[in-house]
């Protein structure tokens, strides 16, 4: 039988490192087997319901299980009544579920390349010590056009975009994926333009006001997908590799959709 510390084990081995220290077990007896697992990006309630519906012991989410958003294991006891983490908590005790958080080790292993692959991001141009800091180059690109690439490649039919220089041909792309291009992230996108400082267009995942401002201020257009779209695609991955490594676990991927709509 196969319990959540097997699966921890696997993915340490595959990375070569231990668990970073905002994931790991997060509500539930880790020692008892499980027979099936509902990976998911949030752990909403209704995430949590369906991985019950579907018989599953354990439910691996990408983001964190409380708010505020947490950098280790502890969780402030003062946000504990918070409704939305009430709902969560409530939710785990009612269907008796395990929850593990596997954040970062994912991203390294699954999550980044995941979404270059999605956005046809293949030629390296410039690369960091770091798995993850690199920036690609594409062909001469309209700015216009590769919108409705990214589009096309996401299913999204709206974007957020700025407008630097809307009839520029773009070449050099930065890729902020998940959360990566908010301000409170902007150390990783300022790596990035110290790599190779002309680049054109970073497509991130989620961004912020100030986080467009830091680009377009030096010239730089972005492109925001959105968080959850741009990690799903490598949870579905993890998934899928998951199933092979434990072929007896029913293994499910949840892809959370774009939370927001455009009116």
């Amino acid at each position: 039988m196969t319990d959540v510390y097997e699966i921890h084990r696997w993915l340490e081995k595959q990375s070569a490192r231990p668990l970073y220290k905002d994931e790991g077990v997060m509500f539930g007896d880790p020692s008892r087997p499980v027979t099936g697992v509902t990976v998911c990006w949030m752990p909403s309630p209704a995430n949590i319901h369906a991985a019950a519906a579907a018989g599953h012991d354990l439910l691996i989410h990408h983001e964190a299980l409380l708010y505020p958003y947490p950098f280790d294991h502890s969780q402030p006891l003062s946000a504990m009544h918070w409704r939305t983490n009430g709902q969560r908590l409530a939710a785990l005790a009612q269907t008796g579920l395990i929850a593990t958080r596997l954040h970062a080790t994912l991203d390294q292993l699954f999550i980044f390349d995941a979404f270059a692959e999605q956005l046809g991001l293949k030629r390296v141009v410039a690369q960091g010590a770091e798995y993850h800091h690199r920036v690609f180059e594409i062909e001469p690109t309209a700015y216009v056009d590769l919108i409705q690439q990214v589009k096309k490649a996401t299913g999204l039919k709206d974007l957020r975009v700025t407008g630097v220089r809307r009839d520029r041909l773009v070449r050099r792309v930065g890729m902020p994926w998940g959360g990566l291009g908010l301000f409170v992230n902007v150390g990783y996108v300022q790596s990035l333009v110290e790599l190779i400082p002309d680049i054109d267009v970073m497509v991130v995942g989620e961004t912020d006001n100030y986080g467009f401002r830091f680009c377009t201020e030096i010239g730089i257009d972005v492109i925001e997908t959105s968080h959850e779209v741009s990690e799903n695609p490598g949870l579905g991955r993890f998934a899928q590799a998951l199933k092979e490594k434990f072929p007896s676990l029913d293994v499910r991927h949840i892809a959370d959709p774009c939370v927001w709509m455009a009116r």
